[in-house]
């Protein structure tokens, strides 16, 4: 029997944008006040992006006896919201009955082709895999074709409008549009207007490279006035820093910061801080308990938090649809809801991770 998928609507997504913003109102009018009509235009754009109607699946029907084992690529386990994402699926795994091996691409291309093959050399039932650039795994994805293993995507492609890869028999979203559009609404209620600068990281992350140009695109969207971009060299303290570094010297008019993740953005407060740097509005991403602790403090505005939970489950889940042939035919993508995390919800809020 067909288990059918659900669609969130636009209403239902502005709906859960205006209940994570909310706690930004009491704190931001007063901020807002005295700029008049486009500090209140600001407040008036509904999210209307590729996300706006994504799907999700139920649980399936465990079926003793199935032999399974899923195969899940971490692109990088240091980042706490990608290694919870991996416990949870592991989790969701073993409830169904099937084996699990978790492997780390390190943010790197090369690796995460040698890890995928290494999957398809052991017979994994399906693969999870978070794709760094994209191409690199198109012989791989023939190998698990030939070999009869199902291969689930995430940001594979990584805009909801973007048309199907081949080899992929369904794509997680990371939400990244939802995301961008949710942390840009928040810091143009507080500052209208406002000056900001992008960190990015200088590897080839697709899903990274589309964050940074959906900010762009919502931060125009809202009247925020784009300055330029430093990456950071390395996903370490180290490479945030001199990121950091760079940008204090090259924009001394920065009034807002956007990160690719709660690492980048609490590295980034910390050279902030030492140089003097007051009143700058820094957003990070994933909701880690770095960033509350950051948003607790003050020193980070705000961090958008997908489902990673729901998310990893609802991959395995899929996955033991093909393999148990059930629930099928699988939605083309799958998505999750995003919370905005900031200083009024935070205490309410869950960490990632």
């Amino acid at each position: 029997m067909k288990r059918q998928a659900f669609r969130v609507g636009a209403l239902s997504l502005t709906a859960v944008a205006a209940l994570a913003l909310s706690a930004c109102s009491s704190g931001t009018q007063s901020a807002s006040s005295g700029s008049g009509s486009h500090a209140t235009a600001t407040r008036n754009i509904p999210y209307s992006g590729p996300e706006e109607h994504y799907q999700t699946i139920g649980s399936p029907t465990i079926k003793p006896g199935t032999k399974c084992t899923i195969g899940y690529q971490d692109i990088i386990e240091s980042v706490p919201a990608q290694k919870a994402e991996q416990d949870a699926a592991q989790v969701e795994a073993k409830r169904l009955g099937c084996g699990f091996i978790g492997l780390n691409d390190q943010v790197t291309p090369t690796t995460q082709v040698n890890n995928f093959n290494q999957l398809v050399a052991q017979k994994v039932s399906a693969i999870i895999v978070f794709p760094i650039v994209s191409s690199s795994l198109t012989p791989s994805l023939q190998k698990a074709k030939a070999a009869g293993i199902y291969v689930l995507g995430q940001s594979a492609p990584v805009a909801a409008n973007d048309p199907p890869i081949p080899g992929y028999s369904t794509n997680m979203l990371h939400m990244s549009d939802t995301e961008a559009y949710l942390r840009v609404k928040s810091i143009a209620d507080a500052k209208p207007g406002a000056r900001f600068v992008e960190m990015g990281l200088a590897a080839p992350v697709q899903v990274l490279q589309y964050y940074a140009a959906r900010t762009k695109y919502w931060a125009a969207k809202f009247g925020l006035h784009y300055l330029g971009e430093i990456d950071a060299a390395q996903d370490n303290p180290a490479g945030y820093a001199a990121a950091a570094s760079a940008i204090v010297a090259k924009y001394p008019t920065m009034q807002a910061l956007f990160t690719f993740s709660d690492n980048s953005a609490v590295g980034a407060a910390s050279v902030l801080r030492s140089s003097g740097k007051s009143g700058i509005l820094i957003s990070g991403a994933d909701g880690s308990e770095e960033s509350f602790n950051a948003i607790r403090a003050g020193t980070v505005f705000n961090s958008p938090q997908p489902n990673f939970l729901l998310s990893a489950k609802e991959l395995v889940d899929a996955a033991y649809d093909l393999i148990t042939k059930q629930n099928l035919p699988l939605p083309a993508e799958l998505g999750v809801p995003v919370k905005l995390i900031t200083k009024s919800n935070v205490n309410s809020s869950t960490p990632i991770g």
